[in-house]
């Protein structure tokens, strides 16, 4: 792998009071035998968290993946190989809510607090033409279930509409230790073979 660049911006809070990200990736993955990628990867990104008037915390966002490829030997899901450029330009938008609910006590406190998410996008799947070199597998966890992207690379995009949610409930000793019990689920109206 001759170069790989990371580049990851997060900016201060603007004038609209939402902050601005932006996430670039160039790859240059080279094997004497097997596909031979080449990446940029764009990821803007625009937040906006604002309260309600009951103590809910929401959080608006849009982003886009852009990404651009040229990759030799690529086997397609008909097993013919493909070389050449291919690229591709996901927006998506999301909402997110939470409600904190917290009761402290003499010996231990508890948070009790119901979350909810609404990520949309196109659906649809990636192309054939794309690699797959840094998102084989989809572990979905408690850890992702409120990401947008699900996947750890770039290489593939969570698409279509999705509704996620769960509660969360953490009991804190006051002098040390604590327990936490997570109930979560994600719908989608279409499915998505990923």
């Amino acid at each position: 792998v001759v170069p790989m660049y990371d580049f990851n911006y997060n900016g201060k809070r603007d004038k609209l009071g939402g902050f601005a990200a932006f996430d670039f990736n160039a790859l240059n993955l080279y094997r004497e035998t097997g596909t031979d990628t080449r990446r940029m990867a764009f990821r803007p990104r625009w937040d906006r968290p604002f309260n309600g008037p009951f103590g809910e915390l929401y959080n608006a966002s849009v982003s886009l993946a852009a990404d651009a490829y040229h990759a030799s030997n690529v086997i397609r899901d008909d097993g013919s190989k493909f070389t050449g450029s291919s690229a591709r330009v996901v927006p998506r938008a999301a909402l997110s809510w939470r409600l904190p609910l917290i009761r402290p006590g003499e010996n231990y406190s508890q948070t009790i607090e119901p979350l909810a998410s609404l990520v949309a996008a196109p659906n649809g799947r990636d192309s054939d033409k794309i690699p797959n070199e840094d998102s084989q597998e989809l572990e979905f966890d408690e850890t992702n279930l409120f990401q947008e992207n699900r996947f750890d690379g770039f290489d593939r995009v969570d698409r279509g509409i999705r509704l996620n949610y769960g509660v969360n409930w953490v009991l804190t000793g006051n002098k040390n230790g604590s327990s936490s019990v997570f109930l979560g689920q994600s719908y989608r109206p279409v499915a998505d073979t990923t």
